[in-house]
């Protein structure tokens, strides 16, 4: 099982907009620094950060045996970053699910990104059903 919800505080970035900011919501940078993260682990990224739907930064991570992770960071009672394998249809079509060592790989690499980041702070990780309950949350992906 991989704990791919993480959320976090980053006290000088505030999770809420500032309608004078030049990006419609924050947390382009967060996304950015999360993702060089990503790449300083070796890991590559198929997709560049971009906005996700008016409210998040997504990116995509991708391994080095060439499995992907969709990554997607919004404004939530503080920051959350939500992580999902990524397959193919054709993988899906096949009954083949995604690799649980690919996604912990990328997850413990976002992990230690935002534990070397000296403005993260309280980096604590979910499953989708922890984090719908309001569990506490572990340590580690």
């Amino acid at each position: 099982m991989v704990r791919g919800f993480m959320t976090f505080s980053a006290p000088g970035l505030p999770p809420r907009a500032d309608e004078f900011a030049p990006d419609p919501f924050p947390g382009r940078e967060v996304a950015a620094a999360l993702a060089e993260g990503l790449m300083r682990a070796g890991l590559e990224l198929a997709e560049r950060v971009d906005e996700h739907d008016s409210y998040g930064w997504y990116f995509v991570a991708r391994t080095p045996d060439g499995e992907r992770v969709w990554c997607m960071l919004q404004a939530s009672d503080d920051w959350l970053l939500i992580t999902q394998p990524l397959q193919s249809l054709w993988r899906r079509l096949l009954g083949r699910a995604g690799s649980h060592e690919a996604h912990r790989r990328v997850c413990e690499a976002l992990d230690s990104a935002a534990r070397q980041n000296p403005r993260i702070s309280g980096v604590r990780w979910f499953t989708r059903k922890e984090f719908e309950a309001k569990a506490p949350g572990q340590e580690r992906p």
